[in-house]
Formats: C-alpha cells, sequence, structure tokens
C-alpha cells in the first residue's frame, strides 16, 4: 500500500481504461441477439454457454474433469468432439482477449485453429436461426479485424459457426463476412458518439 506521497511522474500507476466488447457493442446498436424469454431462462442460458464454452478449452487442453462435466452439457460437448474428430481440429488460439488498438474495442473468438488444414476463426452456438447467423456474422467480422491487426502473419481462410445440438450432432454453418466488417466498425463509431453525447 502507498500513502498519499507524491510519485514522481514515470511512477504513477495508470488506470486500463475500459474497452467495449464485440458482444457490449453490438447490444447497443441493436445488432445482437435478442432472446425473448425470462431473466430466469436467459440466466440459465447465459451460464449453460459460459459452462460449454469452459469444458471446449479444458477438453482441448487435455485437462478436462469428466465427473466435472454437467448433463446439461454433455451432449453438447459430446457434439464438440465429433465436431473435432470429423476436421481434425487442431486450435491455434482459444478464447484469448485482443484488442484494437485503432478502433479500441476487445473481444474473445471462441476459437482459431486448423479445420481440414485450412485456418478457420470458429464461434460455438447451441443453436442457428436466421437472426442469430446474422448477429454471428458481425460478431464473426468483429473476430477476424481483431486476428488481422494482431496476427498479420496467420490469415483467416474460414468463418464458421459450429451448432452444437443438444442431441449431441454438430452442423457447420460456412459464415460469408460481406460487409460484416463494415457494419460492425459503423457500430464502434455509433458507441463512442453515444459515449461522448453522455459526457456533454
Amino acid at each position: 500500500m502507498i500513502d498519499d506521497v507524491d510519485l514522481p511522474q514515470p511512477f504513477v500507476m495508470r488506470q486500463r481504461k475500459h474497452l467495449p466488447s464485440v458482444t457490449e457493442i453490438l447490444g447497443a446498436a441493436g445488432l445482437g441477439v435478442e432472446l425473448n424469454i425470462s431473466d430466469t431462462k436467459l440466466a440459465y442460458v447465459l451460464r449453460r454457454g459460459t459452462a460449454l464454452h469452459s469444458a471446449i478449452e479444458l477438453d482441448l487442453a487435455g485437462d478436462l474433469d469428466e465427473s466435472s462435466v454437467h448433463d446439461d452439457i454433455r451432449a453438447r460437448l459430446d457434439a464438440f468432439r465429433k465436431f473435432a474428430a470429423a476436421v481434425a481440429l487442431r486450435p491455434i488460439a482459444t478464447e484469448i482477449e485482443l484488442s484494437h488498438p485503432t478502433w479500441k474495442f476487445m473481444g474473445h473468438p471462441d476459437l482459431v485453429g486448423y479445420v481440414n488444414d485450412r485456418v478457420a476463426l470458429i464461434d460455438w452456438k447451441s443453436s442457428v436461426d436466421p437472426h442469430a447467423a446474422h448477429a454471428a456474422r458481425l460478431q464473426i467480422a468483429a473476430y477476424d479485424e481483431l486476428w488481422r491487426v494482431t496476427y498479420l502473419e496467420q490469415s483467416i481462410e474460414d468463418h464458421l459457426i459450429i451448432e452444437l445440438r443438444a442431441d449431441g450432432t454438430f452442423r457447420v454453418h460456412p459464415i460469408d463476412l460481406g460487409d460484416g466488417r463494415q457494419v460492425f466498425l459503423a457500430a464502434v463509431v455509433c458507441w463512442y458518439a453515444r459515449k461522448e453525447r453522455e459526457k456533454a
């Protein structure tokens, strides 16, 4: 603990500025997924998604304790394993935090790895409908932009939503980013314009 001491300027600690996440930006712009379910059900869906993502990350690292896998995610974890085996999945990065130096946003791509020997950016979903697919396209475009500015030497070849179903099967949804990058960056501009207006 430091008492009230005037420290020389180079030693003054600076607090890291909060960067908005991809999900925050899309939600604020009305471009995120809106689930018309009760708060209780929403909390359950979010916890289940977090648990599944954690289980996948631990499974890929070889650190998953099978006895810790809840019955509500076991079938979807099995679907992930079937997908991984079917495409010879080789992870490059999972759930890493990336931030954009110019556009000032951050995000955590679910996985970047080799899928059938091609570098793919993957987003895990438990269900995909047209509205969710549109929101996921913008989310994946944002993650692609983060990856592009961070890892210039490793470009993404494919963008995929992997639907991990409750019956233990999976479905691959290839994503064409189209204008997703431009739409997302426009949402970033709106985010910061709104923040500036709130300060005024």
